[in-house]
Protein backbone atom coordinates (compact mmCIF):
# COMPACT_ATOMS: atom_id res chain seq x y z
CA UNK A 1 0.00 0.00 0.00
CA UNK A 2 1.88 3.16 -1.34
CA UNK A 3 -1.13 5.42 -1.59
CA UNK A 4 -4.76 5.86 -0.13
CA UNK A 5 -6.34 4.94 -3.40
CA UNK A 6 -4.58 1.37 -3.86
CA UNK A 7 -6.59 0.82 -0.52
CA UNK A 8 -9.51 -2.08 -1.53
CA UNK A 9 -12.82 -1.82 -0.23
CA UNK A 10 -11.69 -5.11 1.77
CA UNK A 11 -8.93 -3.57 3.10
CA UNK A 12 -10.43 -0.50 4.08
CA UNK A 13 -13.27 -2.57 6.17
CA UNK A 14 -10.45 -4.52 7.54
CA UNK A 15 -8.93 -1.36 8.93
CA UNK A 16 -12.64 -0.42 10.08
CA UNK A 17 -13.16 -3.96 12.10
CA UNK A 18 -9.91 -3.50 13.86
CA UNK A 19 -10.32 -0.29 15.11
CA UNK A 20 -14.45 -0.77 15.64
CA UNK A 21 -13.91 -3.96 18.30
CA UNK A 22 -11.85 -2.12 20.86
CA UNK A 23 -14.35 0.92 20.22
CA UNK A 24 -17.56 -1.23 20.60
CA UNK A 25 -16.13 -2.97 23.85
CA UNK A 26 -15.26 1.16 25.11
CA UNK A 27 -19.02 1.55 24.61
CA UNK A 28 -20.71 -1.51 26.11
CA UNK A 29 -18.47 -0.90 29.12
CA UNK A 30 -20.85 2.38 29.67
CA UNK A 31 -23.57 0.42 29.41
CA UNK A 32 -22.42 -2.16 31.55
CA UNK A 33 -21.73 0.56 34.32
CA UNK A 34 -25.60 1.00 34.61
CA UNK A 35 -25.95 -2.44 34.50
CA UNK A 36 -23.78 -3.09 37.44
CA UNK A 37 -25.85 -0.28 39.55
CA UNK A 38 -28.92 -1.03 38.36
CA UNK A 39 -28.15 -5.15 39.44
CA UNK A 40 -26.67 -4.08 42.60
CA UNK A 41 -28.73 -1.82 44.18
CA UNK A 42 -31.89 -4.25 42.89
CA UNK A 43 -31.75 -6.21 45.62
CA UNK A 44 -32.47 -3.62 47.92
CA UNK A 45 -36.29 -3.48 46.53
CA UNK A 46 -38.17 -2.06 43.47
CA UNK A 47 -37.64 1.21 45.36
CA UNK A 48 -33.91 1.44 44.73
CA UNK A 49 -33.87 0.72 41.48
CA UNK A 50 -36.46 3.41 40.15
CA UNK A 51 -34.71 5.45 41.50
CA UNK A 52 -31.53 5.07 39.56
CA UNK A 53 -34.04 4.67 36.53
CA UNK A 54 -35.82 7.65 36.80
CA UNK A 55 -32.70 9.68 36.43
CA UNK A 56 -30.72 7.74 33.41
CA UNK A 57 -32.08 9.50 30.17
CA UNK A 58 -30.82 12.74 32.14
CA UNK A 59 -27.48 11.11 32.84
CA UNK A 60 -27.43 10.28 29.09
CA UNK A 61 -28.46 13.87 28.18
CA UNK A 62 -25.56 15.07 30.40
CA UNK A 63 -23.18 12.45 28.96
CA UNK A 64 -23.70 13.04 25.51
CA UNK A 65 -23.14 16.93 26.26
CA UNK A 66 -19.76 15.43 27.35
CA UNK A 67 -18.76 13.40 24.85
CA UNK A 68 -19.70 16.15 22.36
CA UNK A 69 -17.54 18.77 23.88
CA UNK A 70 -14.62 15.82 23.96
CA UNK A 71 -15.11 15.42 19.99
CA UNK A 72 -14.62 19.20 18.73
CA UNK A 73 -11.76 18.50 19.66
CA UNK A 74 -10.37 14.51 19.21
CA UNK A 75 -11.62 15.36 15.36
CA UNK A 76 -8.63 18.52 15.15
CA UNK A 77 -6.54 15.93 16.91
CA UNK A 78 -7.34 13.60 14.15
CA UNK A 79 -6.95 15.87 11.33
CA UNK A 80 -3.09 16.75 12.88
CA UNK A 81 -1.69 13.53 13.00
CA UNK A 82 -2.91 12.99 9.58
CA UNK A 83 -0.53 15.49 8.38
CA UNK A 84 2.08 14.35 10.84
CA UNK A 85 1.73 17.64 12.63
CA UNK A 86 2.26 16.25 16.25
CA UNK A 87 3.28 19.76 17.71
CA UNK A 88 -0.68 21.07 16.01
CA UNK A 89 -1.93 17.94 17.67
CA UNK A 90 -0.54 18.38 21.01
CA UNK A 91 -1.77 22.04 21.15
CA UNK A 92 -5.34 20.80 20.24
CA UNK A 93 -4.93 19.04 23.65
CA UNK A 94 -4.08 21.77 25.44
CA UNK A 95 -6.78 23.73 24.42
CA UNK A 96 -9.20 20.66 24.85
CA UNK A 97 -8.01 20.14 28.67
CA UNK A 98 -8.99 23.67 29.34
CA UNK A 99 -12.32 24.29 27.23
CA UNK A 100 -13.53 20.94 28.36
CA UNK A 101 -12.97 21.53 32.30
CA UNK A 102 -15.04 24.60 32.21
CA UNK A 103 -17.28 22.79 30.41
CA UNK A 104 -18.16 19.83 32.60
CA UNK A 105 -17.41 22.36 35.55
CA UNK A 106 -20.67 24.99 34.35
CA UNK A 107 -22.59 21.52 33.83
CA UNK A 108 -21.17 19.90 37.48
CA UNK A 109 -22.92 23.20 39.13
CA UNK A 110 -26.06 23.29 37.35
CA UNK A 111 -26.82 19.73 37.45
CA UNK A 112 -26.47 20.07 41.23
CA UNK A 113 -28.52 23.13 41.95
CA UNK A 114 -31.29 21.09 40.26
CA UNK A 115 -30.59 17.75 41.67
CA UNK A 116 -33.47 18.37 44.22
CA UNK A 117 -36.00 19.21 41.95
CA UNK A 118 -35.11 16.93 38.77
CA UNK A 119 -36.86 14.18 40.01
CA UNK A 120 -40.18 15.87 40.50
CA UNK A 121 -39.97 17.35 37.58
CA UNK A 122 -40.00 13.98 35.75
CA UNK A 123 -42.90 12.65 38.14
CA UNK A 124 -41.14 10.43 40.24
CA UNK A 125 -43.09 9.45 43.53
CA UNK A 126 -42.15 10.84 46.71
CA UNK A 127 -40.42 7.20 47.91
CA UNK A 128 -38.15 7.44 45.61
CA UNK A 129 -37.40 10.91 44.45
CA UNK A 130 -34.87 11.44 47.59
CA UNK A 131 -32.35 9.14 46.46
CA UNK A 132 -32.87 9.52 43.11
CA UNK A 133 -31.89 13.23 44.02
CA UNK A 134 -28.94 12.33 45.88
CA UNK A 135 -27.87 9.60 42.95
CA UNK A 136 -28.01 12.61 40.61
CA UNK A 137 -25.75 15.12 43.00
CA UNK A 138 -23.12 13.42 43.44
CA UNK A 139 -23.10 11.82 39.37
CA UNK A 140 -22.97 15.98 38.91
CA UNK A 141 -19.71 16.20 41.32
CA UNK A 142 -18.54 13.30 39.27
CA UNK A 143 -19.01 15.41 35.94
CA UNK A 144 -15.46 16.72 35.38
CA UNK A 145 -14.09 13.01 35.88
CA UNK A 146 -16.30 12.15 33.39
CA UNK A 147 -15.41 14.30 30.80
CA UNK A 148 -11.76 14.26 31.24
CA UNK A 149 -12.46 10.42 30.92
CA UNK A 150 -14.64 10.89 27.29
CA UNK A 151 -11.47 13.43 26.44
CA UNK A 152 -8.46 10.82 27.03
CA UNK A 153 -10.07 7.77 25.35
CA UNK A 154 -11.53 10.08 22.18
CA UNK A 155 -7.66 11.62 21.96
CA UNK A 156 -6.38 8.36 22.38
CA UNK A 157 -8.43 7.16 19.83
CA UNK A 158 -8.17 9.56 17.33
CA UNK A 159 -4.28 9.46 17.81
CA UNK A 160 -4.42 5.66 16.97
CA UNK A 161 -4.82 3.61 19.85
CA UNK A 162 -7.41 1.75 20.82
CA UNK A 163 -6.67 -0.66 23.00
CA UNK A 164 -5.67 1.74 25.94
CA UNK A 165 -8.99 2.95 26.70
CA UNK A 166 -11.05 -0.42 25.86
CA UNK A 167 -8.74 -1.44 28.39
CA UNK A 168 -9.19 1.18 30.74
CA UNK A 169 -13.04 1.50 30.75
CA UNK A 170 -13.07 -2.15 31.00
CA UNK A 171 -11.26 -1.69 33.96
CA UNK A 172 -13.74 1.03 35.23
CA UNK A 173 -16.66 -1.18 35.25
CA UNK A 174 -14.63 -3.81 37.52
CA UNK A 175 -13.49 -1.04 40.14
CA UNK A 176 -17.29 -0.31 39.68
CA UNK A 177 -18.32 -3.51 41.29
CA UNK A 178 -15.63 -3.28 43.79
CA UNK A 179 -17.20 0.14 45.21
CA UNK A 180 -20.02 -0.78 44.96
CA UNK A 181 -19.73 -3.92 46.82
CA UNK A 182 -18.06 -1.81 49.72
CA UNK A 183 -20.35 1.36 49.44
CA UNK A 184 -23.76 -0.12 48.82
CA UNK A 185 -24.39 -3.08 51.34
CA UNK A 186 -24.34 -2.67 54.88
CA UNK A 187 -21.79 -4.68 56.81
CA UNK A 188 -21.70 -8.15 57.30
CA UNK A 189 -19.63 -11.42 57.44
CA UNK A 190 -18.08 -13.48 55.09
CA UNK A 191 -18.01 -17.65 55.91
CA UNK A 192 -16.96 -20.37 54.02
CA UNK A 193 -16.53 -23.66 56.35
CA UNK A 194 -15.11 -22.36 59.69
CA UNK A 195 -13.53 -19.06 58.31
CA UNK A 196 -15.87 -16.16 58.85
CA UNK A 197 -14.27 -12.87 57.78
CA UNK A 198 -15.59 -9.92 58.65
CA UNK A 199 -16.59 -6.97 56.17
CA UNK A 200 -17.08 -3.50 56.88
CA UNK A 201 -19.36 -1.90 54.37
CA UNK A 202 -21.12 1.32 54.25
CA UNK A 203 -24.50 0.61 53.94
CA UNK A 204 -25.49 3.95 51.78
CA UNK A 205 -27.61 1.99 49.59
CA UNK A 206 -28.75 4.08 46.25
CA UNK A 207 -25.95 7.12 47.17
CA UNK A 208 -23.49 3.99 47.41
CA UNK A 209 -24.01 3.24 44.03
CA UNK A 210 -23.37 6.63 42.91
CA UNK A 211 -20.22 7.49 44.77
CA UNK A 212 -19.08 3.88 43.53
CA UNK A 213 -19.77 4.69 39.81
CA UNK A 214 -18.16 8.34 40.96
CA UNK A 215 -15.42 6.88 42.36
CA UNK A 216 -14.38 4.61 39.68
CA UNK A 217 -15.11 7.39 37.09
CA UNK A 218 -12.31 9.25 38.88
CA UNK A 219 -9.49 6.67 38.91
CA UNK A 220 -9.91 5.91 35.02
CA UNK A 221 -10.01 9.58 33.72
CA UNK A 222 -6.59 10.29 35.64
CA UNK A 223 -5.20 6.99 34.07
CA UNK A 224 -6.74 7.92 31.21
CA UNK A 225 -4.95 11.05 31.44
CA UNK A 226 -1.61 10.17 32.25
CA UNK A 227 -1.36 7.57 29.26
CA UNK A 228 -2.63 10.35 27.37
CA UNK A 229 -0.19 13.23 28.37
CA UNK A 230 2.65 11.46 29.88
CA UNK A 231 2.74 8.03 28.41
CA UNK A 232 1.62 8.38 24.37
CA UNK A 233 4.37 8.91 21.96
CA UNK A 234 2.17 10.50 20.16
CA UNK A 235 0.70 12.98 22.39
CA UNK A 236 2.26 13.15 25.66
CA UNK A 237 2.90 17.00 26.51
CA UNK A 238 6.28 18.54 26.32
CA UNK A 239 7.96 21.88 27.62
CA UNK A 240 7.15 23.25 23.72
CA UNK A 241 3.97 24.44 23.31
CA UNK A 242 1.52 27.43 24.74
CA UNK A 243 -1.64 27.07 27.00
CA UNK A 244 -2.96 30.01 26.29
CA UNK A 245 -6.83 29.92 24.51
CA UNK A 246 -6.93 29.74 20.63
CA UNK A 247 -9.63 31.41 19.27
CA UNK A 248 -9.95 29.17 15.91
CA UNK A 249 -9.25 26.00 17.34
CA UNK A 250 -12.24 26.68 19.67
CA UNK A 251 -14.67 27.92 16.87
CA UNK A 252 -13.52 25.01 15.00
CA UNK A 253 -14.17 22.71 18.40
CA UNK A 254 -17.71 24.63 18.99
CA UNK A 255 -18.68 23.95 15.04
CA UNK A 256 -18.12 20.46 15.10
CA UNK A 257 -19.26 19.64 18.90
CA UNK A 258 -22.85 21.57 18.48
CA UNK A 259 -24.57 19.13 15.68
CA UNK A 260 -23.49 16.09 18.07
CA UNK A 261 -24.59 17.55 21.10
CA UNK A 262 -27.96 18.21 19.09
CA UNK A 263 -28.38 14.99 18.20
CA UNK A 264 -27.57 13.37 22.01
CA UNK A 265 -29.71 16.28 23.12
CA UNK A 266 -33.01 15.18 20.97
CA UNK A 267 -32.57 11.03 21.91
CA UNK A 268 -31.91 11.82 25.32
CA UNK A 269 -35.00 14.23 25.45
CA UNK A 270 -37.27 11.52 23.93
CA UNK A 271 -36.41 9.42 26.85
CA UNK A 272 -36.63 11.90 29.25
CA UNK A 273 -40.26 12.47 27.75
CA UNK A 274 -40.60 8.69 27.79
CA UNK A 275 -39.35 8.84 31.76
CA UNK A 276 -42.32 11.74 32.35
CA UNK A 277 -44.72 9.66 30.34
CA UNK A 278 -44.31 6.20 32.03
CA UNK A 279 -43.54 7.47 36.14
CA UNK A 280 -46.87 8.34 37.12
CA UNK A 281 -47.64 4.52 36.37
CA UNK A 282 -45.85 4.15 39.04
CA UNK A 283 -42.44 2.90 40.79
CA UNK A 284 -42.87 -0.69 39.21
CA UNK A 285 -43.00 0.87 35.57
CA UNK A 286 -40.27 3.09 36.21
CA UNK A 287 -38.00 0.04 37.41
CA UNK A 288 -39.04 -2.00 34.34
CA UNK A 289 -38.56 0.78 31.38
CA UNK A 290 -35.09 1.63 32.79
CA UNK A 291 -33.80 -2.03 32.50
CA UNK A 292 -35.62 -2.56 29.30
CA UNK A 293 -34.07 1.09 28.13
CA UNK A 294 -30.85 0.15 29.51
CA UNK A 295 -31.17 -3.09 27.52
CA UNK A 296 -32.40 -1.96 24.28
CA UNK A 297 -29.16 0.23 23.88
CA UNK A 298 -26.80 -2.09 23.52
CA UNK A 299 -28.13 -2.55 20.81
CA UNK A 300 -26.78 0.89 19.45
CA UNK A 301 -22.91 0.01 20.67
CA UNK A 302 -21.92 -2.04 17.43
CA UNK A 303 -23.02 1.74 15.71
CA UNK A 304 -21.11 4.05 18.22
CA UNK A 305 -17.93 1.90 17.59
CA UNK A 306 -17.93 1.69 14.22
CA UNK A 307 -18.68 5.36 14.36
CA UNK A 308 -15.81 6.22 16.40
CA UNK A 309 -13.50 4.17 14.11
CA UNK A 310 -14.67 5.93 10.88
CA UNK A 311 -14.17 9.33 13.08
CA UNK A 312 -10.37 8.17 13.35
CA UNK A 313 -9.75 7.04 9.97
CA UNK A 314 -11.51 9.82 7.84
CA UNK A 315 -10.15 12.68 10.26
CA UNK A 316 -6.52 11.04 9.85
CA UNK A 317 -7.21 10.64 6.02
CA UNK A 318 -8.57 14.75 5.68
CA UNK A 319 -5.50 15.88 7.71
CA UNK A 320 -3.39 13.73 5.30
CA UNK A 321 -4.70 15.04 2.02
CA UNK A 322 -4.54 18.17 3.35
CA UNK A 323 -0.79 17.84 3.77
CA UNK A 324 -0.34 16.16 0.39
CA UNK A 325 -1.41 19.30 -1.67
CA UNK A 326 1.59 20.43 -0.13
CA UNK A 327 3.58 17.42 -1.27
CA UNK A 328 4.70 16.83 2.08
CA UNK A 329 3.03 13.46 2.66
CA UNK A 330 1.20 10.31 1.51
CA UNK A 331 -1.27 9.12 4.04
CA UNK A 332 -2.98 8.79 7.50
CA UNK A 333 -0.73 6.55 9.72
CA UNK A 334 -3.21 3.92 9.41
CA UNK A 335 -3.41 3.58 5.52
CA UNK A 336 0.19 3.48 4.83
CA UNK A 337 2.54 0.86 5.40
CA UNK A 338 5.29 1.68 7.65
Amino acid sequence: MNSYGTLSSGQQAAFVLKLSIPAILAEIGSIVMQYIDAAMVGSLGKNATASIGLMSSSTWLVGGICISAAMGFSVQTAHHIGAKDTEAARDVLRQSLLVTALVALLLSVSCALISGSLPHWLGGEEEVCRDASGYFFIYACALPALQFRQLGGSMLQCSGDMKTPSFLNALMCVLDIIFNFFLIFPSGTFQMGSLRVALPRAGMGVAGAALGTALSEVVTAVAMLYMLCVRSKTMRLTQKGSWALNRHCIKKAVRIALPMAFEHGVVSGAQIVSTKIVSPLGTVSVAANSLAVTAESLCYMPGYGVASAATTLVGQSIGAREKSRHGDLRGCRFCWAR
